[in-house]
């Protein structure tokens, strides 16, 4: 009986043990890999897709690797950040009362983007000395201090290697080039652009399409009934028909007392009301 009494205390104790033994060795490990990961370069975005697993990046040294769908012809954009003081940072730092447009144009201002603009010289320099071959970029220096290079795939551990620890490196999206072809497109329209579906078995008979525009103006050719060959009684709404419902749409709200006199223009546009002025003049202002 005394046995039994002391099993669950025992089993307690061996959890306890195993709890501190897997968290011990989990702080080994991380140390480990923190150490052997250090901080440069940083993985980001990268086709797309964001891990945070970034064992497929490292070979198990202090060396990064690309993806392996990555040749070494391929060209790169690197992004640098440079860890160092940004316009932002410098502007926060002030104290100022000035916005940070006006803090932009301020001497100080100009001083922090020309430690940048030497920072980054000295960088590119060493890039050159090792004749590593880049192709210039953009110029980081509001939110962060940095800058983008292109370079071979094939380049890229020893770029990380040149530009040492005190950097952040990110490596940017890749796409396919675009490619340009000839494309022959043929439409069949009207004088006025709208496009002609004869012998297409379908004419819009019956369709009704609501336009929302800054105006309209009516006295345009595409909007006289008079282009189109509608048989007699295909329009969808007549005058008489927009007269009986007038008196249930939110214009007629907006506005009471509307008549159909005062939307209806002809058989292309049966409705024509302006939702901002709350009045049934829609013809666009001519400045």
């Amino acid at each position: 009986m005394k046995n039994r009494k002391k099993l669950p205390l025992l089993i307690c104790t061996l959890l306890i043990i195993v709890a501190t033994l897997i968290s011990a060795f989990s702080s080994v490990l991380s140390a480990a890999s923190g150490a052997s990961l250090g901080s440069s370069p940083y993985f980001g975005l990268y086709d797309g897709e964001l891990s945070l697993d970034r064992s497929q990046y490292y070979n198990g040294t202090s060396i990064f690797r690309l993806p392996q769908t990555i040749k070494d012809d391929d060209e790169i954009s690197i992004i640098v950040q440079m860890n160092g003081t940004s316009l932002l940072d410098a502007y926060n730092a002030a104290g100022t009362d000035l916005s940070f447009s006006d803090y932009f144009l301020t001497e100080e201002a100009d001083d922090v983007k020309r430690d940048i603009e030497h920072a980054i010289s000295g960088y590119k320099a060493l890039l050159s000395e090792k004749s590593v071959e880049y192709v210039d970029g953009v110029t980081y220096s509001t939110i962060f201090d940095g800058f983008e290079i292109v370079v071979k795939a094939g380049d890229f551990v020893d770029v990380c290697k040149i530009l040492g620890d005190d950097v952040t490196v990110v490596v940017g999206e890749v796409y396919e080039p675009a490619k340009t072809e000839l494309v022959e497109n043929d439409v069949n329209a009207f004088e006025t652009g709208i496009f002609d579906t004869t012998g297409f078995g379908y004419d819009g008979t019956g369709t009704i399409v609501a336009v929302l525009d800054t105006g309209l103006d009516y006295y345009h050719t595409a909007f006289s009934p008079s282009n189109f060959n509608a048989p007699e009684g295909s329009w969808a709404l007549t005058f008489d028909e927009v007269a009986a419902l007038i008196g249930n749409t939110k214009a007629n709200e907006l506005n009471p007392g509307l008549t159909a006199s005062d939307v209806y223009i002809n058989g292309k546009v049966p409705f024509g009301f302006d939702y901002a002025d709350y009045d049934s003049d829609v013809f666009p202002i001519q400045s």
